[in-house]
């Protein structure tokens, strides 16, 4: 086995590269952050032009706003502030102005478009940041799992079978609430806090006669707050998901222990330097306790704590079919490792065949149906040329689930192209009922059991009669509905729950009367959001009639 010293250079290299990695996306992210800035820089050097002054300070505004409350719109905030002023003459000055039809007002009315143009801009930059940082941890993700597989095989020389980084598991550890939440909901927590001290800023501006460019400055300061919690974010959660990576990649290889390693120099803090060294068993790991990260920023890592018995462990699943220990050349890159081990080149690379009316690439491999991540079966997987999978399990009853490869390509090909490009990219079949119906039982109206669901991919659950073409297309819009649903919400949940959505489920009912456009639809939102996609996809110029709110939504912003 090679020393110590070997890993611990290893993970502090691994860790400086991804740290590396991290500063990129975090320059992007700042490049969309100072896009946002000087847009609306501009739009408040225009509004605060010749601002009127009633002599109040801005400790004063602030103060009086305070005391006004954070509710409500600009106009009805500047109300409340006005009858806070302890001046007479300012007070009156000031509701006289607020009330008044002249300039004033005019530019009242203006902040009042401002802000909203501040919400805007603010919840498409959450989407800009939170795009880029999710794609980068996903990478981290995997490239720290694999590199801590190949480490360990290098390290002790020995090459052991392991399972490939499922996408689901991924997904869970971006997921995972650490630290009070998760990467999506901090982003979130910070551009929507910066949303708020910016509209309060333009009313502090108005209360003071503040100047433009000061104004306009501190709109830059906001911004640069931002692009610091940007910045602090990706770092301290790349260094949580390269670790938890890591943590997924000892439990493949068998180890039971790990030892802390700090990055020892003069910005060490002593929190970390303390548990330089120091092993812990896996099973008990806990982030900001005794597993990095344990703080913003934070640079320790872990290496493998080989014990006889892990190494025996290794040696014994080193061992080939044919008994022979199977050795990893102490020469053999990382590259050449990943091709042998995790991408091994096809020397029979998959058929295509035509399946209605296209041609798909077929073949057969190991596949978790369901939600069950840890059970693999096998599957012949159907890929079109859009890189859309149709999933079959090999050996199923075509008695309890009589769909065909053959049905189930056509009918996606019927599907809106708008509601394919949004949709999920994997589509099953299995011949088992859903074994989550006896809840929607509970919870759903006249419910038997499930036909389909979707999250981050369809299932069509047993089926014994013969699938009907029409409402296979309206299944696959249905369920590509929840999916569009949970991408297209600003704060990490479902958009059907937001204010925009049920604002137009209140307007179309008074036009209507229907609280959904089906039955189905009035179990919940989602379900209502869900329906309205299914709806408007089959006949758009029909919903658009019956539900003209939800139609406008499903037009300018969805599809």
């Amino acid at each position: 086995m090679n020393s110590r010293d070997y890993w611990e250079r290893r993970a502090a290299q691994d860790m400086y590269d991804r740290m590396g990695s991290a500063e990129e996306t975090a320059a992007e992210m700042n490049a969309a952050i100072k896009q946002t800035s000087a847009y609306l820089e501009k739009e408040v050097k225009e509004v605060m032009r010749g601002m009127q002054s009633f002599g109040i300070s801005e400790a004063e505004a602030k103060k009086i706003l305070n005391a006004a409350g954070g509710d409500g719109s600009a106009l009805q905030r500047l109300r409340k502030a006005a009858q806070q002023v302890g001046d007479p003459e300012k007070r009156e000055a000031l509701l006289n102005a607020i009330n008044s039809a002249g300039a004033y007002r005019y530019r009242i009315t203006r902040i009042e478009e401002l802000n909203r143009d501040i919400n805007r801009q603010c919840r498409e930059l959450y989407k800009t940041e939170n795009r880029h940082i999710t794609s980068a941890l996903r990478n981290v993700a995997e490239d720290s799992y694999y590199h801590e597989i190949f480490s360990i095989q290098k390290g002790t020389g020995l090459g052991f079978s392991f399972s490939k980084f499922p996408r689901q598991d991924v997904d869970r550890i971006l997921r995972a609430n650490w630290s009070g939440g998760n990467y999506s909901q901090r982003i979130w927590k910070d551009v929507s806090g910066m949303t708020a001290r910016l509209k309060n800023e333009l009313l502090v501006s108005m209360l003071s006669g503040r100047s433009n460019e000061k104004t306009a400055r501190i709109f830059q300061e906001q911004f640069g707050v931002n692009a610091f919690c940007a910045r602090r974010i990706v770092r301290t959660e790349s260094a949580y998901v390269a670790n938890a990576a890591q943590a997924k990649a000892y439990g493949e290889a068998g180890i039971e222990r790990y030892r802390f390693v700090a990055t020892l120099d003069s910005r060490t803090c002593e929190c970390c330097a303390a548990l330089d060294g120091k092993v812990f068993e896996l099973a008990k790991k806990k982030p900001g306790t005794n597993y990095p990260p344990m703080h913003p920023f934070c640079r320790s890592t872990t290496i493998a704590d080989f014990g006889d018995e892990e190494l025996a462990g290794l040696e014994r699943r080193a061992k080939d079919k044919d008994g022979n220990t199977v050795k990893v050349p102490a020469g053999m890159t990382y590259e050449q490792w990943k091709e042998k081990y995790v991408d091994p080149p096809n020397s029979d690379p998959a058929p295509t065949i035509p399946i209605a009316g296209i041609n798909c690439r077929v073949e057969e491999k190991k596949y978790c149906f369901g939600y069950n991540t840890s059970v693999q079966s096998n599957a012949v997987v159907y890929t079109t040329p859009d890189g859309v999978s149709f999933i079959f399990p090999k050996n199923y009853d075509s008695a309890h689930q009589t769909m065909t490869p053959e049905q189930a390509i056509s009918c996606w090909q019927k599907v809106p192209e708008e509601v394919k490009k949004k949709a999920q990219k994997n589509i099953e079949f299995v011949d088992y009922y859903n074994p989550d119906d006896s809840y929607w039982k509970r919870v759903y109206k006249n419910f038997t059991h499930s036909y389909a669901t979707g999250g981050d991919k369809i299932t069509f659950y047993r089926y014994d009669r013969p699938h009907d073409p029409d409402y296979v297309v309206r299944t696959y819009c249905h369920e590509a509905g929840h999916y569009i649903d949970t991408n297209l919400s600003a704060s990490g949940g479902r958009f059907s729950e937001e204010k925009e959505w049920q604002k137009a489920i209140a307007e179309d009912k008074k036009l209507s009367g229907s609280k959904s456009p089906t039955a189905y639809g009035e179990n919940s939102p989602a379900e209502d959001f869900a329906e309205s996609i299914a709806e408007y996809a089959q006949n758009a110029k029909e919903f658009s009639k019956k539900f003209p709110n939800r139609a406008s939504i499903l037009k300018n912003k969805v599809l």
